[in-house]
């Protein structure tokens, strides 16, 4: 009887605690998906790191009242298996998305330095070296393709100057990568997923020179084909009409043709040297999200695989929602 106002004390604590945490949590959560504009991004569509943190707020955050729902619906004769199923199989995607954090950032953080210098070696060879040899081979006769070597030199400049730059960027950054990986390894403590997530915004970071590259390229692809779809235009007899958002006819004057043709020809016979800087940076910008997306699916199968129900499968199949098992649920 003398543990009655302890016990009751003690809830009251637990109470407390978790409606601040809740508070905390819709907090963070508001702010993560605050748009200065409506047609801004916000925090979440950024950062990977910041969506799983955000994922896994909203999970936290549904767990009191899920727990409290079961609790109640296991008194009566009706129990919501959906539910049930839902919130262990967050569990179990909890805890195991932690132990595998654990192990692996123990590793991490036990051969930091060795894992820092071999990052610093492989980024400094693909993401600087190779690209600089791309470059220079780009500045001649890339595969026999014979490009206007005034512009092919211009863009092949401009493009290694910003990579210099860059390089000296990364000279600085890179004895800073063994801390990184600690830092990395350290969160395996909140699971798996979060050093996933972290390692590949880093990623984006140090290779944010490639999507540099990639989009100055394709700008300037895009007003290329925009320029000669409207001089093709000129040539037959069509102007576009800004207000109509149509293709009109219209009588051009000689010296309008006569330049029209000109300068047709100029960026026709120009186009196919930006055609190939461009399709350049984009296959490295390829390479860069094939990358992100191998990390997105092993995020994918940490948040989202059904652990729990292929568990419960193989245990209890009674107990998965209308008595169905896997394969009849995914016919």
């Amino acid at each position: 009887m003398r543990l009655c106002p302890l016990w009751r004390m003690l809830a009251y604590v637990v109470a407390l605690t978790v409606f601040q945490l809740r508070i905390l949590t819709e907090f963070v959560l508001v702010l993560i998906a605050w748009r200065p504009h409506p047609r801004s991004p916000c925090l979440r569509d950024l950062s990977i790191t910041v969506r799983q943190v955000d994922l896994r707020l909203r999970l936290f955050s549904s767990w009191p009242r899920a727990l409290l729902s079961i609790s109640r619906d296991r008194k009566s004769p009706f129990l919501d298996h959906a539910a049930y199923n839902r919130f262990y199989n967050g569990v179990w995607l909890v805890a195991n998305d932690i132990i595998f954090g654990l192990a692996l950032g123990s590793f991490l953080l036990q051969n930091s330095e060795a894992i820092g210098q071999l990052c610093g070696h492989v980024l400094e060879k693909y993401s600087i070296s190779t690209i600089d040899t791309t470059i220079e081979w780009l500045k001649g006769w890339p595969a026999g393709l014979k490009l206007n070597s005034d512009l092919d030199h211009f863009l092949g400049d401009m493009f290694l100057w910003m990579l210099r730059i860059w390089s000296e960027i990364l000279l600085t950054v890179k004895p800073a990568l063994p801390g990184v990986v600690s830092v990395i390894g350290a969160m395996g403590i909140v699971g798996g997923s979060m050093m996933v997530s972290l390692a590949t915004d880093i990623m984006s970071l140090l290779t944010l020179h490639i999507y540099w590259f990639y989009v100055g390229a394709a700008r300037i692809y895009h007003w290329q084909l925009m320029i000669l779809h409207s001089l093709f235009n000129l040539f037959r007899g069509k102007k576009r009409n800004v207000l109509r958002h149509r293709i009109d006819s219209h009588n051009y004057d000689l010296d309008q043709l006569l330049i029209g043709t000109i300068l047709f020809t100029l960026l026709a016979f120009l186009f196919p040297t930006v055609a190939v800087y461009y399709a350049t940076f984009c296959a490295s910008r390829v390479i860069i999200m094939s990358f992100r997306a191998v990390c997105e699916l092993f995020l994918a199968l940490f948040n989202h695989f059904p652990l729990f129900l292929v568990m419960l499968r193989i245990k209890d199949p009674a107990r998965l929602p209308g008595k169905l098992g896997v394969c009849a649920a995914l016919r």
